[in-house]
Parts: C-alpha cells; structure tokens; sequence
C-alpha cells in the first residue's frame, strides 16, 4: 500500500491531537477538587467551527486551523501532550526499549490512548533523541555551574581533565538504559535519523569545548567539535560492550582516545601554520557541511 501523502498525514495528525485534547480534558475534569467540578459544562466557539462538552460522545474540530486561538491559556498545547508522553515512556524502555511499544505504555500511562505514539513519526529514535537532548542540557547545566562557580582568581583545571570529565560525565547519564543503549545507537544510525543525531552530538561536543574556554573562530573551532564527537561515539561503542568493574576499562580507553586528540590537535595546529589556503578551503567546506545538516552552532555568544 502506498504511504499517505503530506496532506493526508497532516489531516491524520490534526485529527489525532483534536481527539487527545477532548480525552485529556475529560481526564483533567476527573482529577478535579469537590466543588470545582465542570461537569455537565458545554464548550463552543462562535467561529463556526464544530463544538464539545463533557459527555460521553462529544464532537471535535476536525478543521485543520488554530486550534489554540481564543482557549484559555491552561489548555494543553501538542507540545505539552508530546513533552509528557516522553517523559512517561521513559520509565518502560528497560521493558520494551527505544520502540513504539514504549511510546505507547507512555501514552497510557498520562491517561492518553496508547495510539498516540503517532504523533512520533520516527518512533523509538524521537525517543532517543529526547533523552540524548535532555541529557545535553543536563550535561551543559553542570558545566556551566562549574565555571561560574569558581572563585575569582582560581586556576581552572587544564583542558584535557576538563574535557575528559565532561565526556566521562556524559557517558555516565546513559548508562541507567546500558542493556539496551545498542538499540538507540543503531536507532540514531539509520540515514532518516543521521541528521538528527549529528545535530545532537555537535551541540554534545560544542558545549564541552565552550566551556572548556574554547573561543576560536578559525579552522580550529571545526577540528576540535570534530574530533571530540569521534572520541565520544568511539568510547561509547566501547562502553556497550566492557564488561570490567564500573567500566574501568572504558575511562582508560577515552583516556588515550582524548590523548590522540591532543596529538591530531598539535597536527593540525602545525599544518595550518603551512598552508593558510587549504585551511580556508576546508573551513568552507565544513561550514557548507553544517549549514546543510542545519549544525551552526558558531552563533553562540562569545
């Protein structure tokens, strides 16, 4: 069978919301304190549209307009609905993993029909693009309150250690999902998700180089985001699979992976110094890269 056009998805997705907002407000009315009680309260809009209330066969608007326009501003936004069911399918992936099966425990689990995993098209990777995000700002959060955090005057520690604890750091936050982690990876692997995971672990590696002091704005600002994201996905490969106490031999291994990263950094320190033509060149080409993938980080305030 041949899959939906845009304008059939978009009528399908518009219509599932619709339905969500109607079972969601009817869940929020039952959770309500005595005395508060909508029951029986009929909802209209003089627009024209289709109207609902609080029985047991309320209709929806099934127009493909603003919904949020004019409602008060409690109502729940497909935002909100999405942010929710996430947030609860994380709770089963040890059960079902980074799958559909998860969304849809969620969705059940906020009270939702388990069908509302449809509004994550790409399914088990949207779920582990949400933790991977969340675990970014996490990660982010804490390196900032490192930095600020350090009396005026106190040396900071040398990059390298910085850099090393970040990573270690991040690498940490994955593993309450460890047993199944290798199904998120070859998720984020597959080409429809290649851009979303690249963008994902840029933003990973621009963020330690930030606040690791990096301020630069030549080829070295490419090279070093470049070469941490291989030293991250290198040492996250190897994690999956070490077996050894608190994964010891993991941290060795991103120990002598980040000294190959000084070493390629003094590499290309040198080359650049020889050859200012070719260094502009592959600037070009890694900006025309990023800009592609929708990736410029560099328009981060210095």
């Amino acid at each position: 069978m041949a899959a939906p056009c845009g304008r059939c998805r978009a009528v399908i997705s518009s219509l599932l919301f619709r339905r969500l907002r109607v079972i969601n407000s009817r869940y929020l009315s039952t959770q309500e304190t005595p005395g508060n009680s909508t029951e029986g309260q009929s909802f209209s809009q003089e627009d024209g549209r289709e109207t609902f209330d609080n029985g047991n066969d309320e209709p929806y608007n099934t127009t493909l307009e603003d919904d949020h326009q004019g409602e008060p501003e409690e109502s729940q936004t497909e935002a909100d609905i999405k942010h929710r069911i996430l947030t609860a399918s994380m709770a089963f992936i040890p059960i079902h993993g980074w799958s559909k099966d998860a969304l849809a425990a969620g969705a059940a689990a906020e009270g939702l029909p388990s069908v509302a995993h449809g509004m994550f098209p790409r399914g088990g990777a949207h779920l582990a693009s949400f933790f991977y995000q969340n675990c970014n700002k996490e990660l982010a959060a804490k390196l900032k309150e490192e930095v600020e955090s350090r009396d005026e005057g106190e040396q900071k520690p040398p990059t390298r250690v910085f850099i090393t604890n970040a990573v270690e750091t991040r690498l940490r936050m994955t593993m309450p999902y460890q047993d199944n982690w290798h199904q998120a990876m070859a998720l984020q692997a597959l080409p429809e998700n290649i851009p979303y995971a690249w963008e994902n672990l840029l933003q990973l590696t621009d963020d330690i180089w930030y606040y690791a002091g990096d301020r630069s704005y030549d080829f070295n600002w490419y090279t070093k985001r470049v070469s941490l994201a291989g030293v991250y996905k290198s040492t996250e490969i190897y994690m999956i699979q070490d077996k050894s106490v608190d994964l010891q031999d993991t941290w060795e291994f991103l120990d002598n992976r980040i000294d190959n990263l000084v070493s390629v950094g003094d590499c290309a320190t040198k080359a650049m110094k020889v050859s200012g033509m070719t260094s502009e060149g592959l600037t070009g080409l890694f900006k025309m890269g990023q800009n592609i993938l929708g990736m410029n980080f560099k328009s981060r305030s210095r």
